[in-house]
């Protein structure tokens, strides 16, 4: 009687407890295949007396992603804002990075070197950085910057960037 009463409860709540991810993967799960964008981003009309150019809005920052096994990509330039809030991702010149990223409780650090630029002076060489992103929930910041995850990206796909790297 003491064993069913007493003893299986105990089992079944440490069985259970056991199978739940740390903290740490659960973030991970949810790190690992996104995009992140600014929260808030200010795009600008370049051409607002233009026909043909007047309805293109350009914003300068950095698309974080995140893959599997502690990847990132940070992804560079003036990207452009189409059709129902979609992000069309900088095809022309963006500044990309490559690296690594760990989870540490409330943090990510991201380790990256850069891979591509636009313009690099003769004999320049790029030396890897160590950016520490704080994480509450479903908000990152990086560089001072608060990002949220984003799913409507069109043009050049973030996986395309991948196949590069």
């Amino acid at each position: 009687m003491f064993a069913t009463h007493y003893f299986l409860p105990v089992l079944s709540c440490v069985l259970l407890s056991g199978c739940e991810a740390p903290p740490a993967a659960r973030a991970e799960l949810a790190l690992a295949n996104t995009v992140w964008v600014p929260h808030t981003i200010t795009w600008v009309r370049p051409h607002p007396n233009d026909a043909e150019l007047s309805s293109i809005q350009y914003a300068h920052f950095t698309l974080l992603s995140f893959r599997p096994q502690g990847r990132c990509l940070l992804i560079s330039d003036y990207h452009s804002l189409g059709d129902a809030d979609t992000i069309i991702v900088s095809t022309e010149s963006p500044s990309v990075d490559s690296g690594h990223y760990r989870l540490e409780p409330y943090r990510v650090v991201v380790r990256s070197k850069n891979l591509s630029h636009y313009f690099t002076p003769p004999g320049e060489r790029y030396e890897a950085c160590t950016d520490t992103l704080s994480i509450t929930g479903r908000t990152l910041v990086f560089r001072g910057v608060e990002y949220r995850p984003y799913t409507k990206l069109a043009g050049q796909s973030i996986d395309s960037f991948w196949t590069l790297w």
